[in-house]
């Protein structure tokens, strides 16, 4: 019984972090062709997106890349943003 749990609870954390690996990638196309995200960001999500891809499950601790980069991709949205709103030059050419 306990071993099924097991085997259950891997198999659907490393379909888990493989899924926030696709996500990761759609998500840096979207934000590399419409320019909303700094290129900075966009290197780190494909780097991302590449780790969770190749080591889900071998290393528990990559688990926590994917929440940190939805941070920094959270928090770049909103700076740039906020100076675009507050009357400063945007901070990514249209």
């Amino acid at each position: 019984m306990a071993l099924g749990r097991h085997v259950t609870a891997l198999l659907l954390n490393v379909y888990a972090m493989r899924m926030a690996a696709v996500f990761t990638l759609t998500t840096v196309t979207i934000a590399r062709r419409t320019r909303i995200v700094s290129r900075w960001l966009t290197i780190a999500g494909l780097a991302t997106a590449l780790v969770l891809l190749v080591s889900a499950g071998i290393v528990a601790w990559v688990e926590l890349l994917f929440p940190a980069w939805i941070l920094a991709l959270s928090i770049d949205i909103l700076v740039s943003r906020s100076r675009a709103s507050s009357g400063g030059s945007p901070a990514r050419p249209a």
